[in-house]
């Protein structure tokens, strides 16, 4: 069984139990337990909010499984999206194009769970992600107040903010190859079809 892991983490100050390391012994242990082979790793730096299916990172590792006839494997649901909705159509994408999506957590493959276990998983994954964001904007609140980390200052924290948010868009594009994408639209757009046109805006 050949295996593609996929290491996701939301920022670089990932808390221990969650880091990129932690998630790879933990793909590598059950990969071996099903004497798998991993033979590649793609790492994301990416709110799990922001894991769609149809573009970025997913969209392309997914493409990378069927070509080479491998299994996709996250440690842990949530590793490939927050988001409900994206993770059942990622589910169900699974079983019908053959790329199956392993959990090492769990250690069960995500279109073989039953429909109502997963429904569950997903909802809970998308219940964290509302809890997460609660607590980053009371977080946001109590440093607007000076609470413990000395008052702020309003034009530094929105200069901090912009060049995080520069940051994290530069290794967007460099991760899904923005420039590689646009010039195949151009390609795809200058004998516009209709099957061409669907593969741009849903992705491939």
């Amino acid at each position: 069984m050949k295996i593609i892991a996929i290491l996701r983490c939301s920022t670089r100050k990932q808390v221990q139990g969650n880091s990129l390391t932690d998630q790879e012994a933990q793909i590598r242990r059950y990969a071996n337990k099903l004497n798998g082979e991993v033979i590649d790793f793609v790492k994301v730096q990416v709110s799990g909010s922001k894991m769609r299916v149809n573009a970025g990172v997913l969209m392309k590792t997914l493409e990378q499984a069927r070509k080479q006839g491998a299994s996709l494997m996250v440690s842990a649901l949530d590793r490939l999206s927050r988001d409900a909705a994206t993770l059942h159509v990622l589910r169900q994408q699974a079983q019908t194009t053959g790329v199956d999506v392993l959990v090492a957590g769990l250690e069960q493959s995500i279109s073989k769970m039953d429909a109502i276990s997963f429904g569950m998983l997903s909802s809970f994954c998308e219940w964290e992600r509302t809890k997460i964001r609660e607590r980053t904007t009371m977080a946001t609140k109590q440093r607007s107040k000076g609470f413990g980390f000395g008052i702020a200052d309003g034009n530094k924290a929105r200069q901090a903010s912009l060049e995080k948010r520069r940051k994290i868009a530069d290794e967007w594009r460099k991760q899904i190859d923005l420039k590689g994408e646009i010039q195949q639209a151009i390609q795809l757009l200058r004998k516009p079809t209709l099957a061409r046109i669907a593969t741009i805006l849903t992705g491939r």
